[in-house]
């Protein structure tokens, strides 16, 4: 970082970068104070729901867009450095640090405080590990009908170019077993599908009267069963949002960080 420039007849050098505050960690602090109001327990609950999903959706569209920028001047190798006195590496390393700190917040407020607080006024939202075998047999039912007939894998190897991933798009990561050779493929997840789907209510007395899985949960646990040359025993999902450590839930309107944080335990 360059020296600060001294201060001439009393007044402040308005060269000196340390008068000013980077353009990105700056747009980052702003998505902290949206992240803040899904923290503030004062505001209705669903509405603080859709605050989280606000800042899920803001860091897609930051690392699509402005980190794509930093990213693309770095492989240029342009040494422009930013008002603040930055360099595009610098800029990168000093978002990455500061992005990862927020979507650790975010995961936590999903996972510790509006999931929960969502359980207590009767909207639960399903595990793998907290399905019943009733349960598994409705999602396996869907599977079938709804998400099966719309999902198709495109595996490439050295002869066929890796496919192209859509922006904001949510895939599966699986082995395939092919003509007795074996492939990586991708499978992407319907985008017309909704993110959670609706498990029919039990009728047992004590039950939430509103219970969800996760569309990638279905999927997952059903994508084997459905082709014989699906071999991969871990599918993995993934995200093309643009943001590296994140996914969290948006559709009840929760953000995208939630998925790759459990993909990846």
């Amino acid at each position: 970082m360059p020296e600060p420039h001294l201060v001439v007849a009393g007044k402040p050098d308005l060269r000196d970068p340390a008068l000013f505050i980077n353009r990105e960690l700056s747009w980052l602090e702003f998505n902290q104070r949206v992240l803040d109001q899904a923290l503030d327990e004062t505001h209705p609950l669903l509405e603080r729901v859709k605050f989280l999903a606000i800042v899920g959706s803001n860091l897609d569209e930051f690392f699509m867009v402005r980190v794509a920028t930093l990213m693309r001047k770095q492989r240029a190798s342009l040494d422009d450095v930013s008002i603040d006195g930055l360099t595009a590496s610098q800029q990168l390393a000093a978002v990455r640090r500061r992005a990862a700190v927020m979507v650790r917040e975010q995961a936590a407020c999903w996972d510790e405080r509006l999931r929960p607080a969502l359980e207590t006024h009767g909207i639960r939202i399903l595990e793998p590990a907290d399905y019943d075998a009733r349960t598994r047999r409705f999602i396996a039912s869907y599977f079938q009908s709804e998400i099966y007939p719309l999902l198709t894998p495109l595996a490439f190897d050295p002869g066929h170019p890796f496919p192209l991933i859509s922006n904001r798009s949510k895939n599966f990561g699986v082995v395939v077993r092919h003509r007795r050779r074996t492939k990586f493929a991708r499978v992407k997840v319907p985008p017309s599908l909704p993110r959670f789907v609706a498990v029919p209510a039990s009728g047992k007395a004590g039950a939430p009267p509103f219970t969800f899985v996760f569309l990638e949960d279905v999927i997952r646990q059903n994508l084997a069963s459905s082709s014989a040359a699906l071999t991969s025993p871990a599918r993995t999902c993934f995200a093309s949002s643009g943001t590296p450590t994140s996914w969290f839930p948006t559709a009840l309107t929760i953000c995208w960080s939630r998925s790759i944080a459990r993909s990846r335990s």
